[in-house]
């Protein structure tokens, strides 16, 4: 059986459609993502990047291609008591929002809109990641986005 998905959005019902068919016998799945286009226009904000990055990751990731975890660093406000919570032991401020895995390479991406900036934390974290070895990106675009998972992990 061959499935062709060509979807002009990808969303986490076409991901299951996919995993079903994998699990139905489906060996000869071709995924054309170049017709993915993201829901964001003109001014940009982070959270419409990082939505539409990690709709383009759950497919790979269903398909096999890949690991990914978003990683939520921010504080997390407590209605009751009017204040954030700490940071979980072992979370770090300036992790990168996205970290990717695929055979054996550590991908990092820290998103930013078009006028964001990397904070300290960030930048030592950045420091970090690359000393030991890890690719970390900043990605301002969709587009620069499909560059580094071409480029870098798709080569």
């Amino acid at each position: 059986m061959k499935v062709v998905y060509l979807q002009k959005k990808h969303t986490k019902a076409d991901a299951f459609s996919l995993t079903k068919a994998l699990l139905e016998g489906a060996n000869d799945i071709v995924v054309d993502t170049s017709t993915h286009e993201p829901k964001y226009t003109g001014r940009q904000f982070e959270g419409d990047l990082q939505k539409v990055i990690i709709d383009h990751l759950e497919l790979l990731m269903v398909l096999g291609k890949l690991f990914f975890q978003r990683v939520n660093v921010g504080g997390v406000y407590d209605a009751r008591s009017g204040t954030f919570r700490s940071l979980p032991s072992g979370v770090h401020k300036g992790f990168p929002d996205i970290f990717i895995l695929k055979n054996g390479q550590s991908i990092f991406l820290e998103l930013k809109s078009n006028k964001g900036s990397q904070s300290n934390e960030q930048k030592i974290a950045q420091q970090q990641i690359t000393t030991q070895g890890g690719k970390y990106y900043i990605v301002r675009s969709y587009e620069y986005f499909l560059g580094v998972v071409e480029s870098k992990l798709f080569a």
